[in-house]
């Protein structure tokens, strides 16, 4: 999640949306779908191994493949949350680079008036 969180950060995950054609903050949230259902489907694999299929422990025992899963969660409003991280990730990245900017600026004005 930390490594998709910096490609939020840093642009490259808007771009691949744009590839893919999806909307950044829609896109953001599928691969955040993603990685819960990934982690799902683990979780199921070492319950069924360990032999507690069917068991309380199964909890993802009903899940199908990631489009029914991921449609599921879109129609439950469950993705809002993550669209809603993606646009503060972004607004943090931009606010972190005017802060550089202004920081630089500032530094730049000192050297000038030092040498006038």
């Amino acid at each position: 999640m930390a490594a998709l969180e910096d490609v939020a950060r840093n642009g490259q995950l808007a771009t691949l949306a744009e590839q893919s054609g999806w909307p950044a903050p829609q896109f953001f949230a599928m691969e955040v779908e993603r990685i819960e259902w990934e982690n799902g489907m683990r979780h199921r694999e070492i319950v069924e191994n360990a032999g507690g299929s069917g068991s309380g422990a199964d909890l993802f025992s009903a899940e199908g493949d990631f489009d029914s899963f991921y449609e599921r969660q879109v129609r439950d409003g469950h993705t809002h949350s993550y669209e809603f991280r993606y646009s503060l990730l972004r607004e943090e990245a931009a606010s972190a680079e005017r802060r550089r900017r202004a920081e630089r600026e500032d530094r730049s004005s000192r050297r000038r008036r030092r040498r006038d």
